[in-house]
């Protein structure tokens, strides 16, 4: 008679790769988020038409917009930032080298989920002293910063962020509600992988202002038509998840590299990108920091060892900035991870794991062309590369069984 094969013990199994459902109810929260900012944002068009007025004429008198915002939000604002200055205007980012003056007349637009992160809060502050028009993103405008507001933009909240004293909001999408449920509960707070809403919302309507600037005719239309076409390319990429074998083959491979990477290891994670795709990239790197892993960008690239990982972001894979750092990757004996839309470019032929992503079409490099000779695009591939990332985090998150607690102790907690 036959022994009996003794049970492997889970642990000892380890997760299975092929379960995409984390991933997946991920994405559909993302997802359906971004029809809800959509919504919300198309219901607040007299805002939207006073805040295209005030730029436009804050561009016509020559005077600066001004952006704010700390982590993650930072960055969302950095990305409007790059966006507006395309459309010719003259953009500073407070705090960094080359901040200019703060003035009278001029715009400050700030982005804050919660609307009390102190030092925005204290920018703003500064900025209502030295008589600038301030304009604020958030998700709540009984905060500080909405209440210091010239122009408040609301976006939509989940119900585990309103607080007891605001009105019970009746949620009416169903599939937001029925995924939201679904989270683990060690997984539901605004620091969990769920907690990218605000900053994906943020990336949205910046790119759906764009639109509407870029319109002279019915601005509310091209707010519109910029955001379905974005959100429509974002389903694309999830849906390219879900029924591509190829593409699970990829992501499975990313996860596996992250799944065996010890919070131990040595080993340097590069986050590189350029332009806009750049700013997507630093985003997601706060993330993995999150995860535990041993994060840097692309100011830290001396550092880099024989046998560390970079994981690089280009949708047109044609951007000699980022196609060097994945070349001199590949000459040290470094991992290479990559997401574009255009796989069979230069720069998906020196990436190890080459993620595709939908968006870009285009083969030339967006980020090198003179702002004047640059067509508007919608910037679809970065903001369907962010909801595959932070998909892909969600489903790491599990497979790992990062919970919260631990995310939290890796969040910055001075900003």
């Amino acid at each position: 008679m036959a022994k009996e094969v003794p049970k492997q013990k889970k642990s000892d199994i380890g997760p299975n790769l092929k379960d995409f459902s984390g991933l997946i109810r991920a994405g559909n929260i993302f997802l359906s988020q971004s029809n809800r900012t959509r919504k919300a944002m198309l219901n607040q068009s007299d805002k939207l038409l006073e805040f295209r007025d005030l730029l436009l004429e804050t561009k016509k008198k020559r005077k600066i917009v001004h952006v704010t915002g700390m982590g993650r939000s930072g960055r969302a604002a950095q990305f409007f930032a790059e966006l507006l200055k395309d459309l010719g205007y003259h953009v500073s980012i407070i705090g960094k080298t080359l901040a200019l003056p703060v003035s009278i007349d001029d715009v400050v637009i700030s982005f804050s989920g919660s609307g009390k992160t102190t030092t925005t809060v204290a920018n703003v502050g500064v900025c209502v002293d030295g008589g600038a028009k301030i304009v604020t993103l958030t998700q709540n405008e009984h905060s500080r910063l909405g209440r210091l507001a010239d122009i408040c933009l609301l976006v939509p909240k989940t119900k585990k962020l309103q607080r007891a004293e605001e009105p019970l909001e009746i949620e009416t999408d169903k599939g937001f509600v029925v995924a939201v449920s679904q989270i683990p509960d060690d997984m539901k707070s605004s620091l969990s992988p769920m907690g990218t809403l605000f900053e994906l919302s943020a990336l949205l309507v910046s790119i759906g202002i764009t639109g509407m600037l870029h319109s002279e005719d019915e601005p509310i239309k091209a707010f519109q038509s910029t955001m379905d076409s974005v959100i429509d390319n974002a389903e694309k990429a999830v849906q390219k998840i879900i029924k591509k074998e190829k593409t699970q083959d990829e992501i499975i491979r990313v996860m596996k590299f992250f799944i065996d990477l010890s919070p131990a290891s040595t080993k340097k994670v590069f986050w590189v990108g350029a332009g806009l795709s750049g700013i997507v990239a630093s985003m997601h790197a706060m993330r993995f920091q999150h995860l535990g892993y041993n994060i840097h960008l692309q100011d830290d690239w001396r550092f880099r060892k024989k046998n560390d990982i970079i994981v690089a972001i280009s949708g047109s894979g044609s951007t000699p900035f980022t196609n060097s750092f994945v070349k001199e990757a590949k000459k040290k004996g470094m991992a290479t991870i990559g997401f574009t839309s255009l796989v069979n470019s230069e720069f998906g032929k020196h990436t190890d794991i080459t993620v595709k992503v939908t968006g870009r079409l285009d083969p030339e490099s967006w980020y090198n062309r003179l702002s004047e000779n640059k067509p508007f695009i919608e910037t679809q591939f970065e903001y369907a590369a962010a909801i595959v990332i932070e998909s892909i985090i969600a489903q790491l998150a599990i497979h790992k069984g990062i919970t919260e607690t631990e995310m939290k102790g890796r969040h910055a907690n001075i900003e």
